[in-house]
């Protein structure tokens, strides 16, 4: 599993989980950039200890950056996919270390459907695999076409009711 961290530094402006997120959409070109952009920052997660984002880009690149106390630990892809759930893959040797030895059923279902199929997926089949891992609590399930921007949503399991929507595709984003 291919690592990078960086401590948290403490004249870092603090940015808000979620507007990190927006810093991220609004200035990053693609995942380089992302992680550069969060570099900058302390994230803080309200109540949270500890917390990640996967992001990808039109590359077909994919990190989970996440969060750990004082941390920022950034995890590269080790196959042509990258799963991410309510856990830290950081805590593991590999993200297939961490689909055999973790609890987390959701993590270990969607790992072994995306191992089996080398990653690639059929119109539709991103569904079956958010539909197998869907909790009472999920909220929203969403499939992105990072090369076409086209979005798909699914809200509170409802995957019979997609939602579709487009996402203008720039490269002239500059922070």
């Amino acid at each position: 599993m291919s690592k990078f961290s960086r401590i948290l530094l403490p004249l870092l402006i603090i940015l808000g989980s979620l507007q990190a997120v927006r810093l991220v959409l609004d200035y990053a070109k693609n995942v380089d950039e992302a992680v550069e952009l969060l570099g900058k920052y302390n994230i803080n997660f309200d109540l949270a200890e500890q917390s990640h984002y996967l992001i990808s880009d039109a590359t077909g690149k994919s990190v989970i950056v996440e969060f750990v106390e004082d941390e920022m630990i950034v995890l590269e892809k080790e196959n042509p996919w990258q799963v991410n759930a309510n856990f830290m893959v950081s805590d593991y040797s590999d993200a297939q270390d961490a689909a055999y030895r973790h609890l987390c059923l959701r993590y270990q279902n969607a790992f072994k459907i995306l191992k089996n199929k080398n990653g690639t997926l059929k119109n539709g089949e991103p569904f079956d695999i958010l539909a197998t891992v869907a909790q009472s609590s999920t909220l929203y399930s969403t499939v992105y076409n990072t090369t076409s921007g086209d979005i798909q949503v699914a809200i509170h399991r409802k995957f019979d009711e997609i939602y579709q929507f487009k996402m203008p595709m720039r490269s002239d984003v500059s922070p």
